[in-house]
């Protein structure tokens, strides 16, 4: 499966697709070759590298993996100052939309995926690698792309490939 976002872009993978990954590497193969084909570069946020790395046994195993996930050079955003303030706008937009039950994780990644927003000022956006599509409403996000991996045991992965909406974003946040 061939997917339709711009090459040689960067893509921040979530929390769920790395554990799959982790769990599942000859069936997740499929989107790691899909993206080193594009070119694309894998992006860590700090707060999915814990999230991820909370849950082995072994962290220093844990970084190993996650580099083998990643690629030796994969980047890690940190959240700053303007992360918190951006996050902080997300959260009031959310919360006007009927979605109140927001984790604080998923906000600050969508404050770091709009930080490197297409129309933020950037050369090259940041997407967004997700299963948990409710997490990252259409209110600020579009779905430019989807690849679907089946596990095992029958059950299909959604992984969707989201941009987020910086236009949408300057209309709808508080002053």
């Amino acid at each position: 499966m061939k997917l339709k976002i711009p090459e040689r872009g960067f893509v921040l993978l979530d929390t769920n697709v790395l554990i799959d990954t982790s769990k599942y590497p000859d069936n997740f193969l499929v989107l790691h070759n899909e993206l080193k084909r594009l070119h694309i570069s894998s992006v860590v946020e700090s707060t999915i590298r814990f999230e991820f790395l909370r849950g082995l046994r072994n962290v220093s195993d844990g970084e190993k993996l996650l580099t083998g996930l990643c690629g030796e050079n994969h980047l890690v955003l940190n959240p700053d100052k303007d992360t918190f303030d951006r996050a902080l706008k997300i959260s009031q937009i959310y919360v006007r939309n009927d979605n109140k039950q927001v984790k604080i994780a998923d906000v600050i990644i969508a404050a770091q995926i709009a930080k490197y927003a297409k129309g933020a000022g950037n050369a090259n956006e940041l997407l967004l690698a997700t299963q948990n599509h409710k997490d990252f409403p259409p209110v600020l996000f579009e779905r430019v792309d989807e690849m679907l991996i089946t596990i095992p045991d029958g059950t299909i992965k959604i992984i969707g490939f989201y941009r987020f909406k910086s236009d949408r974003f300057n209309e709808l946040q508080v002053i």
